[in-house]
């Protein structure tokens, strides 16, 4: 409705102002998606819009792609604040309210609010549990009042019998290794004379890396040492922890913990081990207790394989256990690959590259606006 004759200048900016709530690799993609569409393709059907079009990313956090390698954020930041892109990135702001032709947003340094005319908006931002996940934590014990169902390591749910929760609705409960502090230094003191040492230390995180996973978070994102981590939890330089500095040292590790990412990466992975599960133990896991079940079988553990997101002008950013960072125009072609392996059938991966292939040739479909 922007290209129909006798609309106002205001009334045509608002109605091509975009603005996307949420900076992270949905926002981001979607913007990229956008912004190249309206740049490469509109013009064809309506010359103007591409001088005229605007793109806000609206982002809570201090920068987009909060979740990723701070190189990576940079890299998207500065690839969207090219003065051609009609893209502007409002970090460090909340919606507050979304009407029909305004959204209210506010700064959360200066707490000012101020309203922001639009013709679409699309949130990609946090979600609210369905009705049928917030009634089983309000009818199951032991469920905390968060946003997913409470699991264990076997992802059964808290409180209930016979119900297994993967994906998006549920979250693996997590152990902080601070709660236990003076239980942990207890048992790895194995000389009883108040301190731990370097060999007492190494036996207590080769022990600890079984039950708490931040500990092998800790170490495979550091890419620390033992010896080294010891060196620097003693500050006193005794080469012994005290209790004070085992606590120190409890919180550096705890600093890790973090919730799964609500991604078919976590999802998959999780659907896959649970149907190993029962047909290891053809469905007689329900009522067997955690200790029981760790002498024949493992809990589930995630393994991050990398996080892609698509940023534009044929660009995409990845992040890569142990590599770091990667962006430009040659990872797009890796994030491509990607898509094209994870899809679940031969005839899924051929339409997918035939779609990009006549994009390429032909430009994007058109035909249904």
């Amino acid at each position: 409705s922007a290209s129909y004759p006798g609309q106002s200048e205001e009334e045509r900016k608002r109605l091509l102002h975009f603005i996307i709530v949420g900076g992270g690799p949905t926002g981001v993609e979607f913007a990229s998606e956008l912004r190249d569409f309206l740049r490469e393709d509109i013009p064809k059907l309506y010359p103007n819009i591409p001088s005229d079009f605007k793109i806000t990313l609206v982002q809570s956090g201090d920068h987009v792609l909060n979740s990723y390698d701070e190189q990576i954020s940079n890299f998207t930041e500065s690839n969207f604040s090219k003065e051609d892109n009609n893209v502007d990135i409002l970090t460090g702001t909340r919606v507050i309210e979304v009407g029909e032709k305004e959204v209210t947003l506010m700064n959360k340094a200066t707490c000012e609010k101020y309203k922001v005319p639009y013709g679409m908006c699309v949130w990609s931002t946090g979600v609210s549990p369905r009705e049928l996940t917030q009634k089983m934590m309000q009818s199951f014990q032991n469920q905390k009042r968060g946003r997913a169902l409470l699991t264990d390591s076997y992802l059964r749910a808290k409180g209930a019998e016979g119900i297994f929760a993967l994906g998006d609705c549920s979250t693996i409960e997590q152990s902080k290794m601070i709660e236990k502090a003076e239980e942990l230094f207890k048992k790895a003191d194995v000389n009883g004379d108040g301190q731990l040492s370097l060999e007492e230390f190494n036996v207590l995180i080769e022990q600890a890396k079984k039950e708490y996973p931040q500990v092998c978070l800790f170490f495979n994102k550091a890419l620390k040492s033992l010896d080294k981590f010891f060196a620097e939890m003693d500050t006193s330089g005794d080469q012994k922890l005290d209790l004070d500095e085992f606590k120190h040292m409890l919180c550096t590790l705890d600093s890790q913990l973090k919730s799964l990412p609500a991604t078919a990466q976590v999802a998959s992975q999780q659907g896959k081990y649970l149907g190993q599960l029962l047909s290891k133990t053809n469905g007689n896991i329900l009522s067997q207790d955690v200790k029981e079940l760790e002498k024949r079988l493992k809990p589930f553990e995630y393994r991050h394989l990398g996080s892609f997101a698509y940023v534009g002008d044929n660009k995409a950013v990845l992040e890569v256990p142990l590599i770091g960072a990667l962006s430009g125009w040659w990872v797009m072609w890796l994030w491509r690959a990607a898509y094209t392996s994870e899809s679940a059938s031969l005839r899924t991966k051929v339409l997918l590259v035939t779609d990009w292939i006549k994009s390429y040739i032909f430009g994007r479909d058109t035909s249904r606006i």
